[in-house]
């Protein structure tokens, strides 16, 4: 549509004729919004501007394929093959016993190849300058930071740090934490109590740690958690005994018991009666929760009646709790 409207085209039904993709489906609005004043100014800015782009995503080709060469250069980016066989190329098969250092960071949620080219430019390969992952975290300015005057502890900013390795993990972080990983899901439990900036500075510390192993250790391999990482791990009596000291601190006894199975769930121990003649069998309610009711077999809602003619009852019975009894009457 741009070119259109630089080499003449005006009208506003043609120009949205040309519309590609979802904008398919906006015809009328996106023709509405092209109708208006465009003259031959414009044209020739937008010419500028687009020959502009043009230039820039050149120079960013050019730049993307000499740093490609350069890491090609570097034997400690290199990938071994199942064979032994190392050098540029190698590493890309699915039985590579080392992938290349870009590829090991490729896997990482969040991290694409030009990030992964960012982050090996400004730390390098060699993690032997880091001793431990704690040591490139606090060189980066990702560490926690607490300032301390007598008793009284406050958190403190991070630093400045290398500001083209902040900048790309930040980006890192914010996409990851859109993900269903490990990393996602652990920027949603943070974000709850420590806000979104933090909880980005958190994730993104997590990823400049998961680069010190994966660098240190090149036969290392990325394995993400899952979203459901901390869930599966959820001590529960720990957290009975956290939500009962939370209760008693607000007056409340509490004594716990343990959930017997759901009667309602469980098989009925009669047979089902041979004709809808057969005895009902009158069952006992206890009341404990507001508007109850029954419900047969033969799905008719009861509200009061506490006998099911027919048929036994069957399936979970909101409202009610049941016990069947010992004989049909």
């Amino acid at each position: 549509m741009l070119e259109a409207l630089i080499a003449g085209e005006r009208d506003p039904a043609v120009l949205a004729g040309l519309a590609r993709g979802k904008l398919k489906a906006t015809h009328g609005a996106l023709a509405e919004a092209l109708a208006g004043r465009f003259d031959d100014h414009h044209a020739e800015l937008a010419r500028m501007l687009g020959d502009q782009i043009d230039a820039l995503g050149g120079q960013i080709g050019m730049l993307t394929t000499s740093i490609e060469e350069l890491l090609a250069a570097i034997p400690a980016a290199h990938g071994v093959d199942a064979d032994g066989t190392t050098g540029p190329g190698a590493g890309s098969g699915p039985d590579a016993v080392v992938l290349p250092a870009v590829a090991r960071l490729d896997e990482i949620s969040g991290i694409g190849p030009g990030t992964a080219q960012v982050i090996i430019a400004e730390i390098g390969l060699d993690m032997g300058v880091f001793p431990t992952p704690g040591h490139l975290v606090s060189w980066a300015k990702l560490s926690p930071r607490t300032l301390q005057s007598g008793a009284t502890r406050r958190a403190g900013k991070t630093g400045k740090g290398n500001p083209y390795l902040k900048g790309v993990l930040g980006e890192a972080a914010a996409a990851a934490a859109k993900t269903d990983t490990f990393l996602g899901e652990r920027y949603r439990r943070l974000v709850k109590r420590r806000g979104k900036l933090k909880a980005l500075v958190a994730i993104a510390r997590s990823v400049l740690v998961i680069v010190w192993h994966l660098l240190a250790d090149p036969t290392a391999r990325y394995h993400d958690l899952g979203a459901g990482y901390y869930a599966s791990r959820i001590d529960k009596d720990k957290k009975a005994r956290n939500h009962t000291r939370q209760l008693q601190a607000l007056g409340f006894a509490v004594t716990l018991t343990q959930q017997q199975p759901d009667p309602s769930l469980q098989p009925h121990p009669y047979p089902k009666p041979a004709s809808p003649a057969a005895a009902a069998y009158p069952v006992r309610a206890e009341l404990f929760r507001s508007d109850p009711w029954l419900i047969c077999p033969d799905g008719v809602k009861l509200t009061a009646a506490l006998v099911c003619s027919g048929a036994p009852l069957v399936g979970r019975l909101t409202g009610w709790r049941l016990w069947y009894p010992l004989q049909p009457d």
